[in-house]
């Protein structure tokens, strides 16, 4: 069964989906900075305030790495979804 979408505001959807893309580019960039960081550090920090934050990054991390690992398909449908209102758009002029 086809779903149905509707879409009030194409170049609104398309700017949100470029801000999405861009966000994800950076998540991925300071993720990867500060995973780098806190593994260069570990062997200079000891008490047990490093090992909470430690365990908090990792639980921080795991949700970010989920989260990184699908972004790729909504940005993906949304990229489709735009082409496709751009040609439906366009049969229609």
């Amino acid at each position: 069964m086809a779903q149905t979408v509707r879409v009030d505001d194409i170049d609104y959807l398309r700017s949100f989906r470029d801000k999405l893309v861009q966000y994800n580019q950076s998540l991925q960039q300071e993720h990867d900075k500060i995973r780098h960081a806190w593994k260069e550090q570990q062997g200079n920090w000891h008490d047990p305030q490093a090992d909470r934050l430690g365990g908090e990054l990792e639980g921080l991390w795991h949700g970010i790495d989920a989260y990184l690992k699908t972004t790729g398909e909504h940005e993906h449908y949304l990229r489709r979804l735009i082409e496709h209102l751009d040609a439906a758009g366009s049969l229609r002029l």
